[in-house]
């Protein structure tokens, strides 16, 4: 084609009469070109290409190891993040402090750019920011709200579709996404985030918000990172299923469930509070 045209053009006239290319190899995915040029015409004999061959072989074998120890290094991240907010779990009685003890974690333990949870309206599908953490806490995309509806262009994209879906919905190139996402995504791609993955949180099997992980690595996100990260995401939920259910009892010890009105429990230990304060 016109650029292949061009590439030989350009090595013509810098004097180069021979050229040899191997192909770089990921687990046997192509993932780049090794490329060498020589002046003299004729230079790549039998037993060069042999010895190249080799040596592209070995330059994939060099990419394929560290590969491997990025993916470990993403997936250790993970586990520490799992462990961390389990150990939260443990001790919380309180949403709002889940909600930032767990973007907390996620950023601090999971290397994360940003960790953002939203809880979702039911009744108007707007889902509105409940906790952000990183370095871009206080930006447009962390503040912004989102919405679950598919008549709308954000709505559509990763936040949405994983609250609508009930599974989680992730992007390794946010900047080839053909879905449009409007001020947020702009954002993100103007931060240097390329992958983003969003979670949904399931309160007896309904979806009452998200947990989205923003991240500047290309093609963070996949089969391995994808079990942890469900796995987290089910902790959460059954953190707040837990904390829901308490408050619940809470308000039924002291309220009639039918009207909402105060019950004799109230009454009886609202009256010991005042008459504790009257004998002080």
């Amino acid at each position: 084609d016109e650029r292949m045209s061009r590439w030989r053009g350009e090595a013509l006239k810098r004097g180069f009469r021979s050229v040899a290319l191997f192909p770089l190899e990921v687990e046997q995915r192509p993932v780049g070109i090794f490329a060498l040029y020589a002046a003299e015409p004729g230079f790549f004999d039998e037993q060069e290409m042999r010895l190249l061959i080799e040596m592209a072989g070995d330059i994939s074998f060099a990419l394929e190891h560290i590969g491997k120890e990025g993916k470990i290094a993403r997936l250790s991240r993970i586990e520490a993040v799992m462990s961390s907010i389990n150990t939260l779990i443990v001790r919380v009685s309180d949403r709002q402090e889940l909600f930032d003890g767990a973007c907390r974690i996620a950023v601090e333990h999971g290397g994360f750019g940003i960790a953002w949870i939203g809880l979702l309206n039911p009744e108007t599908l707007e889902i509105v920011p409940a906790a952000c953490a990183g370095v871009d806490a206080e930006s447009l995309l962390a503040r912004s709200r989102n919405t679950a509806r598919s008549d709308m262009p954000m709505g559509r994209g990763v936040v949405g579709r994983a609250i609508r879906e009930k599974h989680a919905v992730f992007s390794n190139d946010i900047t080839t996404e053909p879905t449009p996402g409007g001020e947020r995504r702009k954002e993100a791609i103007r931060r240097g985030y390329r992958s983003v993955i969003s979670l949904p949180l399931l309160v007896g099997g309904a979806a009452v918000g998200n947990l989205s992980l923003f991240a500047k690595e290309p093609n963070f996100f996949n089969a391995d990172e994808l079990k942890l990260l469900n796995e987290l995401a089910g902790d959460i939920s059954f953190a707040l299923e837990h904390i829901d259910k308490q408050e619940k009892l809470n308000y039924l010890a002291y309220y009639d469930a039918l009207t909402g009105l105060p019950n004799r429990a109230l009454f009886n230990d609202r009256l010991t509070h005042e008459v504790l304060g009257a004998k002080q």
